[in-house]
């Protein structure tokens, strides 16, 4: 009996061993080799919600880690992929080894130059502009605002008007992702049991965060040292609950680590080709959730009162904040210019306040963010241009087919190539 039941434990090991498919098991090696990466690099993994574990006592060389990867890259371009599916496992798990090698590099202080770089980690090819195009873009916002003063005068007074009160903060906030939750509930099927929570900080080198805790949880983290205005409080709101970071993240545990059991889905490599993607559709999510006037209609209904500002005051604001989006694309070229070594530290704090219209602190918390992420720094701006270009290619003016190709984005384990592709 006991030699029976033996064997018959010997058939269930046997066969799970041979049900493990190649790219399972190059997937098992691929996050064993990111979590030991995440422990030279803290910024790394930004979630992982697997069940591989490492010893994190014991200190990992950069180089032995980089020819482990390198050997991994070899033995997945290796596999046979003879479906969609086993294709799109396989380009992702290269395009996360191929990045963390990249990272390993910049670690390692290699020479790498920034755009290198962005194709290495994030797998596109930004747009870099000159500054003489964000210089006419100055005189544009500089003719928007009236009054004789300088344009950073003119524009923080012009900005005070619009500053939520720290005490309104919470409220405006979690009606926000409300609203947000509730429109995108409408076109995407959320999972079971999902949620979010929001706490406040001080001190980050970000305005928000979402960190994902697995079983479809979110925390959002929202710094309370940035000033936030109207159009801040609706673009995070997106951007870290609803359709954007949280629903991404959940549909991916649900769809393939969860129910498919692809074990490189459990893992979020933060300095990664999925980034680019993430970041893109968090920023789109926005335009989705408040297109056109619904900004302003859920503003004036649900956050500041009918009576505060007249709908034309809103109008002229949210023009105000287009200019912007484009004056955010400098942040592209200071990059660049600072990680080439091309601008000191001075030099680019003193472009970071003239183009991008910040503060001395604030500026301090841009020169910060560019230090610590350098390259991600393409995901916001060059990601969503990416993201509306494509939905706008598959879905031209429709709202409807629009929600359906964002969410196509967000279910499809698609990286930024697939998306160049369909463009051409």
């Amino acid at each position: 009996m006991k030699f029976i039941l033996f064997i018959f434990l010997l058939s269930i090991i046997s066969c799970s061993y041979l049900d493990k498919s190649p790219l399972d098991e190059t997937a098992e090696r691929l996050v064993e080799l990111t979590l030991k990466a995440g422990t030279i690099d803290e910024n790394l993994v930004d979630s992982y919600i697997g069940t591989i574990e490492i010893d994190t006592t014991e200190e990992y060389n950069i180089d032995d880690l980089k020819k482990s990867f390198e050997l991994l890259t070899k033995d997945i371009l290796e596999i046979d992929a003879d479906t969609e599916s086993k294709m799109y496992r396989k380009n992702y798990q290269i395009g996360i080894a191929n990045a963390v090698i990249t990272r390993l590099r910049v670690l390692n202080a290699e020479k790498i130059s920034f755009i290198d770089e962005c194709e290495n980690i994030y797998q596109y090819t930004p747009e870099v502009k000159e500054y003489e195009y964000f210089d006419s873009l100055l005189i544009e916002v500089d003719n928007y605002l009236a009054g004789d003063e300088s344009l950073p005068i003119k524009l923080s007074n012009y900005r005070q008007k619009f500053k939520i009160k720290y005490s309104k903060i919470d409220e405006a906030f979690r009606k926000s992702v409300e609203e947000a939750r509730k429109v995108t509930s409408n076109y995407i099927t959320l999972p079971d049991s999902e949620s979010v929570v929001i706490e406040y900080l001080d001190g980050a080198p970000w305005s928000a965060y979402n960190w994902y805790q697995g079983k479809y949880k979110s925390l959002i983290q929202v710094n309370m040292q940035s000033n936030i205005y109207l159009e801040r409080v609706l673009d995070l709101a997106a951007h870290e609950s609803y359709p954007g970071h949280h629903v991404y993240y959940s549909l991916r545990d649900k769809m393939y680590y969860q129910d498919s059991g692809f074990v490189e889905f459990s893992i979020y490599t933060l300095f990664s080709p999925v980034s680019f993607l993430a970041e893109g559709t968090a920023v789109y999510g926005n335009d989705l959730v408040f297109p056109g006037d619904r900004k302003i209609d859920f503003l004036r209904s649900e956050i500041t009162g009918k009576y505060k500002y007249t709908y034309q005051e809103l109008k002229e604001y949210f023009d105000l904040q287009e200019l912007f989006s484009k004056l955010d694309e400098v942040q592209i070229t200071i990059a660049r210019d600072y990680i080439d070594k091309k601008i000191s530290d001075e030099t680019a704090l003193k472009y970071i306040q003239k183009y991008g219209l910040e503060s001395e602190n604030s500026s301090y918390r841009r020169l910060d963010f560019i230090r610590r992420y350098r390259s991600y720094i393409i995901n916001y701006t060059a990601g969503k241009q990416l993201v509306d270009s494509y939905i706008r290619k598959k879905a031209g003016n429709d709202n409807e087919k629009k929600w359906q190709v964002y969410k196509d984005i967000l279910e499809k384990p698609y990286l930024p190539p697939d998306l160049v592709r369909a463009l051409d």
